[in-house]
């Protein structure tokens, strides 16, 4: 109790116990209505895409409903962790403290790339779950064009499929996501309705990946496109218009085209860029 009331003072300053604790009550009371307007909605569009379709202007007037919550709680959540610190579950609730990270993980990359080492330091310091720093190095890493490293984030098509984006050191992940209390990505893939099979082998060491869906006009996806370097075949889209290829580095440099009988590319990729990861989805027109 006495280490708990001296954590207290350090974050609220010299103020009273009966202050703190009143301070603290308020605080938790905000965090959990900012909980409830960044769940609620997503918990709510998995039915509105069952019944009116993943791309139907119903789901995108959801996603905007979502963007607008975001940008609130967004405001917020920086404020109490600028001003307070990444408030643990024994301070506030589990719920109030969730919050911190679920609008961190949902922000834009620059409030990610701010916070993160913020929620390193409070997984250390037992305020935060080592789950939710994997969550948000995966992502953060994502968008940056690196590898993840737990396998917590996925790529989904227009249809609705889903895929891991590119993991680093893959044939490990199962034993470091256990080590953080995660499931095997197995049970992850089951989940989000497709089966997933962890490699003996690591494909990726020493290259990068080049991933992404293929589309036409109306962003319905395309099979049987042929992703080329130069003259060479390195993929072939899937059913879903997903493909996904290792390369060396230096086959960069040459042309990459997306080539289907009838079709055109509309939408070029920008070649070169220093990631480990190049994320192209490509819209395909008709000739």
């Amino acid at each position: 109790m006495r280490i708990f009331i001296t954590l207290l003072f350090l974050s609220f300053g010299q103020i009273s116990f009966g202050q703190i604790t009143s301070k603290l009550d308020s605080l938790t009371k905000i965090l959990e209505a900012v909980y409830a307007r960044d769940q609620v909605p997503r918990i709510q569009i998995d039915s509105i895409e069952k019944k009116y379709g993943y791309t139907s202007n119903k789901v995108k007037e959801q996603w905007k409903l979502i963007a607008k919550n975001d940008s609130v709680n967004i405001q917020t959540i920086t404020s109490i962790i600028d001003n307070y610190g990444w408030l643990s579950a024994v301070q506030t609730s589990k719920t109030a403290n969730a919050a911190l990270f679920l609008v961190i993980q949902h922000a834009d990359l620059g409030i990610q790339e701010k916070y993160i080492e913020t929620l390193k330091q409070a997984v250390g310091n037992g305020n935060a779950k080592p789950s939710e720093y994997a969550f948000l190095l995966d992502r953060v890493n994502m968008r940056q064009g690196k590898f993840q490293i737990y396998g917590s984030q996925l790529m989904v098509s227009t249809n609705g499929k889903s895929y891991f984006f590119p993991i680093k050191d893959e044939p490990n992940v199962n034993k470091k996501r256990k080590s953080i209390g995660l499931p095997p990505l197995q049970e992850v893939a089951l989940k989000s309705g497709f089966t997933y099979y962890l490699p003996v082998k690591d494909t990726i060491e020493n290259k990068i990946v080049i991933t992404g869906f293929v589309l036409d006009i109306n962003q319905n996806p395309l099979n049987d496109v042929s992703i080329k370097i130069g003259s060479r075949i390195i993929a072939t889209t899937n059913a879903d218009g997903f493909y996904i290829a290792a390369i060396k580095k230096d086959l960069l440099k040459e042309q990459l085209n997306y080539i289907k009988t009838g079709y055109k590319i509309s939408d070029p990729p920008l070649n070169n860029e220093g990631k480990e990861v190049y994320e192209y989805n490509i819209l395909l027109t008709k000739k």
